[in-house]
Parts: C-alpha cells; structure tokens; sequence
C-alpha cells in the first residue's frame, strides 16, 4: 500500500537553461539550492510516477508545461510580425468527467490570474500595428535629423544626398525593429519570478528611458514646428 500511495503523486521536472534536468515531488523541492539559477521549463506530471513504479498509466491523468523560454534580445533574423513562441501548455486525460472538468478549470483560471499585462506585446500582427502609428513616423521624423548631421552645409550631388536620406530612414526603421525584439525580451511572455529582480528592472528602466526621450524629443519638434506655421 506504502508503494501505491507514493507512486500517485506530481512529479515536478525543472530544466535549466544549460540542458540540466531536476526531479522532485514535493513542494521543498523548489528550495533545493542544486536548482538552476535560470530555468527553461517546469513540467507538472500526475503519470509519471504510477508509470514508473507500477508499471501502470492512470485513466485520469494532467501534466502542464510552463515555458520560460525567451528570444533573444536582439534576432534579425526573427519574423517580430510573427507571435513570439511558447510552449506552454496543459493536458488533462480523464474517464471521470467531473475531474476533468474541475482541473481543467482550476488550470485556465490559473493561466488568467498569472497572465502579464503585456500579453498583446507577444500577439500576431502588434509589430505590424505599431510600426504603422508609431514606427513610420518616428524612422521618418529620425532619419531627417540623422541625415541633417551629415548633409548640412555639404553641396553633394542630389543623388548621394537622397541615398543618404533614404539610408537613414531604412536604419531607424531597422533600430525600431530592434527596440521592439528587445520589449519583448524584457517583458516575456510567462515569467518566473526572479530572486534578484536588479537585472530585469534596470533592462526596463534603460527601455523606459530610451522610449521616453525619443517621444519627448518627437513631441516637442511637432509642437516647434506647429508654433512657426
């Protein structure tokens, strides 16, 4: 009975980021100091130990799979219109349909009270969106001014001085792309909780920062400008 009773019980995996796997089945595992100090994924897995020990697969049976994957800070060759991947993800196997059911509801309600607030960062389509109300005119505003510093009181050719314009605004589109990837390093979307926030709080202090100035610097040229029309 001992060994019936100790094989139906959630086995928790941890991988880190190096590829290492941790086991453990109760809840001070997670306090084991030979735990990754970066972690990829946790897998949750009511089978496991029944299969393993009894040679048995139970009829109701869930695991869960949280993703703490992130991509890379800065990836030219990602698709940022595409939704940033994760696999993250539950299964519930039941013949008790009232098991089912419960778990699977206690499980949603579980992804809805965690969801971050920036989910719509990792969504289809929001680069897309933001590069027309916001990338557009801010590459546009930007690459005159970079342009300026180069072709002011030059008397080049019309050609090399047009290149130059049209360069400038392909590089701040391009540096919009890569502000954009970063957000969403920064910001992913599941994140587990770090014991030393310090490094992802000064990663969002330098976005806000950098974000800011721009806006404000657009801002006030608009307003400038408005003032001598």
């Amino acid at each position: 009975m001992a060994q019936v009773r100790n094989a139906f019980i959630t086995t928790v995996r941890i991988t880190g980021m190096n590829g290492e796997v941790f086991t453990g089945h109760t809840e001070d595992f997670f306090d084991s100091p030979l735990l990754p100090d970066k972690i990829l994924s946790i897998l949750y897995d009511t089978s496991f130990g029944p299969t393993a020990i009894l040679k048995y697969t139970p009829s109701d049976r869930a695991n869960l799979l949280l993703d703490f994957s992130q991509p890379r800070p800065v990836d030219m060759g990602a698709q940022p219109s595409a939704p940033t991947p994760n696999n993250s993800n539950f299964l519930v196997a039941a013949e008790t349909e009232s098991w089912s059911t419960s778990l699977t509801t206690r499980i949603r309600d579980f992804f809805a009270d965690k969801a971050t607030h920036v989910d719509w960062l990792h969504a289809s389509a929001t680069y897309d969106a933001l590069l027309m109300f916001l990338g557009l005119p801010l590459a546009l505003w930007g690459g005159y001014h970079i342009a300026e510093v180069f072709t002011a009181g030059k008397n080049w050719p019309s050609p090399i001085v047009f290149a130059i314009y049209i360069y400038a605004f392909l590089f701040c589109l391009n540096l919009f792309r890569s502000v954009f990837m970063y957000a969403r390093w920064i910001y992913p979307k599941i994140e587990l909780v770090a014991l030393d926030p310090s490094r992802p709080n000064r990663h969002k202090a330098l976005l806000t920062i950098i974000l800011l100035g721009v806006l404000a610097s657009g801002i006030w040229d608009g307003v400038r400008t408005l003032s001598f029309l």
